[in-house]
């Protein structure tokens, strides 16, 4: 692979883990190349990186994400786990204060 279709490959991946509805996870995918004389044909794999979320109809689904990308895909992904925390604990506060809310609310009438 030429280093311009990397590159838009690599734009391409970061561009998917960024837009996704979903936070995909970065999944470590060992992996061999065949040809006799490589160090995986005794047992020391290939390193490649995926990655992987689950559709609608629940299947499991992958992407391939090259070395180039692999670092800004971590950190979009950490942003992104960050951000689906912040938003758990909003709602979970927002849900022990409208319970707080009706509580009052009965005790009131």
């Amino acid at each position: 692979m030429d280093c311009l279709s990397s590159g838009r490959v690599a734009s391409s991946v970061t561009n998917f883990a960024k837009t996704f509805p979903k936070t995909p996870a970065l999944v470590r995918h060992p992996v061999r190349c065949g040809r006799p004389n490589c160090r995986c044909a005794r047992g020391h794999l290939h390193e490649s990186w995926r990655l992987v979320w689950r559709d609608v109809n629940g299947k499991q689904r992958h992407r391939y994400v090259p070395k180039a990308a692999l670092e800004d895909v971590r950190a979009i992904i950490a942003r992104r786990r960050e951000t689906d925390q912040m938003w758990r604990r909003l709602v979970a506060d927002s849900r022990a204060q409208l319970k707080e809310l009706r509580q009052w609310l009965t005790e009131v009438s």
